[in-house]
């Protein structure tokens, strides 16, 4: 585990001494991880947020959300699980100091971690921890009172996710389960199930974070109606909507041999092509030599599910 001041060369940084009862470092890496390579998520913190980071204004429509929604439980921390670059994780830091409540970003990427101080204001305390959520999570018992999930319970074994969320929340706390919505018919939705279809051509089923978080939600305990509390509008060519896929490391949720991944993002391009240009893909010619590159547009928005954990049996 490492918390804050390690996470990169010459950062000043410290700890929050009022957050430090929080943390419990004897019982990480006793289980083994289930998380895939953390390498894979550092070499994507450069790209995470253009890609993947909603506009700021809805950002700040999340983080207030969260905020509401963790003042209605018992008191204590609010733990954002899987916290990445802060994107979400900052501006929810600044709700949380406002009402002098302890807020602490765990996430297993040191390079997404280093890029959460870029979105802090100033000299704003913020507790970042370094650890793997697929462990035992470096967190003490009964001391928080909610738990932000949107980016990494989906990979994660339900049963030690379930064993965690109860050891760590004080009786009355909730857990909220966050997820990026899109209309079936967007582009990035379509680009998505293609991409799923083509991977079950080989026997490969991908992650899909919409059905765990169902399962999550249903395992924990009883769950209000996911709530949308954002919404906005993205603008990008199909270059940069597949880029995400393009980089070594996991493939949605799974490991994908190198040639594999090739051949199905190569079907993947050609069918976006065929799909929304006149003409068909020349797989001789770069993207855009012969073809105007297509620009998709598609809204997205974001859910909340609050869920109430059943007590220990």
């Amino acid at each position: 585990m490492v918390v804050d001041r390690g996470l990169s060369a010459g950062s000043r940084n410290k700890f929050p001494e009022h957050a430090s009862r929080f943390l419990v470092t004897n019982r990480v890496g006793t289980l083994p991880s289930m998380t895939p390579d953390p390498a894979s998520f550092d070499g994507r913190a450069g790209e995470f947020d253009r890609r993947s980071a909603p506009p700021a204004e809805a950002a700040v429509d999340i983080a207030q959300a969260v905020d509401e929604m963790s003042r209605d439980a018992a008191p204590g921390a609010v733990l954002d699980l899987g916290a990445g670059t802060g994107a979400l994780g900052a501006p929810l830091a600044r709700c949380c100091a406002a009402r002098g409540v302890v807020y602490l970003a765990l996430d297993v990427s040191l390079g997404m971690l280093a890029r959460f101080r870029g979105h802090l204001s100033g000299a704003q305390p913020v507790s970042r921890i370094r650890a793997d959520a697929s462990r035992v999570w470096p967190i003490a018992d009964g001391s928080t009172g909610a738990i932000f999930a949107a980016r990494a319970a989906h990979l994660l074994d339900a049963g030690r996710f379930l064993e965690e969320v109860r050891r760590v929340l004080v009786p009355g706390g909730v857990l909220l389960l966050g997820a990026v919505r899109r209309s079936p018919e967007s582009p990035r939705a379509q680009l998505r199930r293609k991409l799923h279809a083509l991977l079950a051509e080989h026997g490969i089923r991908p992650r899909s974070a919409r059905r765990r978080h169902g399962e999550l939600a249903t395992l924990v305990g009883p769950g209000d109606p996911p709530q949308t509390v954002a919404s906005w509008t993205v603008t990008e060519s199909l270059e940069l909507a597949l880029s995400a896929w393009q980089r070594p490391g996991h493939l949605i949720g799974r490991d994908v041999p190198a040639l594999l991944r090739r051949e199905v993002l190569e079907d993947l391009h050609t069918w976006a092509l065929d799909r929304w240009t006149v003409g068909r893909y020349d797989a001789g010619h770069p993207l855009g030599e012969t073809h105007p590159r297509p620009t998709l547009q598609t809204t997205e928005r974001f859910e909340i599910t609050v869920v109430r954990p059943n007590p220990s049996p």
